[in-house]
């Protein structure tokens, strides 16, 4: 038997708490050994978790990070960072990357791919820029980046998609085929609840134009329905502006009160399209159903008429209807069939899938 591999992982930065941050948790979780590269870390803004575990990063990078109040200002040296970072004394490099970690050069790379880095290959789709300058700006570094990106990518010794439509999305941009295995969540941190639910509907999400939250209110609006909104960003003075009483803005919640939230909701909306989602699992995983666009990463995540209803179009008319559908059928969604759906990706799950990935594609 040979000798136990020794494994790095790879993440982007360590600024947020997200999904892919949480891939990163459960990847530490499947190689209790192995440590983590980042080029930015910043201890007050993602995952306590992180502060108990070997983290190597650039100080440099970090200061510039902080002082620039932006990482895309900095994205060519985050690029070079990783680009020069020399893993060799390790046997396997697994990388969480949605920009610039899957620079890493490695024979025994294996990239988990949120998306191809969205700034350079879906920049208009994600809206990263309000202003002219900034998005010229963006665009510049899109544009001497992106053969940087094809390059590395050729050397990706195994893809590893969060989703089938990332899959699509890796083979039309790099031509190259990658395994799906769908990002985790921690079943065991939510529970349902006995009853139906609360009185209100809630959405959680970074309050960014792309994600769609001014659909939602602007519907709620309509239907005099109560909504409850979690989280922030640059569109929350705006949403503000346009939403009426009955929909309440909650900002940054604990992760004891979220769990509240969604097991006390009547229903889950989520009206933008993400490559994945990990807040409709979440919601699923308190038993709750989801009303959410029929696209992107929920088509993998709901099913539809069963574990929530989906809405066709991103209009205000579309989620209308859906939303008037859903009152008509509440009573017909099962708190215990949406749990059972949720358990499917369960963190547990995750660690078996990818440790029996990189074990058997290590023999090899």
């Amino acid at each position: 038997m040979g000798e136990k591999p020794k494994i790095a992982i790879v993440h982007d930065y360590l600024v947020d708490r997200g999904g892919a941050e949480r891939v990163v948790i459960a990847l530490s979780r499947a190689f209790p050994d192995a440590p983590v590269y980042t080029s930015v870390y910043v201890p007050q803004k993602t995952f306590a978790y992180f502060a108990g575990q070997k983290i190597f990063y650039s100080r440099f990078l970090t200061f510039l990070a902080r002082l620039c109040g932006a990482r895309e200002r900095i994205f060519p040296l985050i690029l070079l960072y990783f680009w020069r970072l020399n893993l060799r004394k390790y046997d396997i490099v697994i990388s969480s990357s949605s920009t610039f970690a899957v620079q890493v050069r490695h024979p025994r790379h294996y990239c988990y791919c949120h998306t191809p880095a969205r700034f350079i290959w879906r920049s208009a789709d994600y809206n990263l820029a309000k202003n002219p300058l900034k998005q010229f700006f963006l665009n510049w570094i899109a544009f001497f980046v992106k053969p940087f990106d094809l390059a590395a990518a050729r050397h990706i010794h195994l893809f590893i998609a969060n989703a089938e439509n990332i899959r699509k999305r890796i083979q039309k941009t790099y031509k190259k085929k990658a395994i799906v295995i769908n990002p985790p969540i921690n079943c065991a941190s939510f529970r349902p609840v006995k009853k139906t639910g609360g009185d209100y509907f809630l959405a959680l999400s970074r309050l960014k134009k792309y994600k769609n939250i001014d659909l939602a209110v602007k519907v709620f609006n309509e239907l005099k329905l109560p909504l409850r909104i979690a989280g922030q960003g640059s569109e929350k003075k705006y949403l503000r502006s346009i939403a009426q009483k009955n929909i309440k803005f909650l900002g940054k919640v604990t992760e004891n009160r979220l769990r509240k939230l969604y097991a006390n909701c009547r229903a889950f909306v989520f009206p933008g399209e993400e490559d994945f989602g990990i807040t409709p699992l979440e919601a699923q995983a308190s038993g709750r159903p989801v009303i959410g666009l029929g696209r992107g990463g929920l088509l993998e995540t709901v099913l539809d008429g069963q574990t929530g209803l989906f809405f066709a179009e991103p209009t205000a008319q579309s989620l209308k209807k859906t939303i008037q559908d859903f009152l008509k059928k509440e009573n017909k969604f099962s708190s215990s069939v949406i749990r059972r759906h949720a358990e499917r990706f369960d963190e547990r799950v995750f660690r078996k899938k990818i440790i029996y990935l990189i074990a058997s594609s290590h023999e090899k």
